[in-house]
């Protein structure tokens, strides 16, 4: 979530590892693109972040 707003992510996204990227782009103040799982890209400006949050979300089964 960026700013209360989700983006999923491409499965195999390493949660940690994007928390950790995350982290040193918003130390420097850095312009980082990111890849959703629709195949979109996203350019953030993490300098006009407030919120970010990585969340590992599970899908449902599908109902029988």
């Amino acid at each position: 979530m960026i700013d209360g707003q989700p983006f999923p992510l491409p499965p195999g996204t390493e949660p940690d590892e994007l928390r950790r990227r995350i982290a040193q782009a918003v130390f420097r103040c850095e312009v980082e693109q990111l890849h959703l799982a629709d195949g979109r890209t996203l350019l953030v400006n993490w300098r006009s972040i407030r919120l970010i949050e990585v969340r590992v979300v599970r899908p449902e089964p599908p109902s029988t």
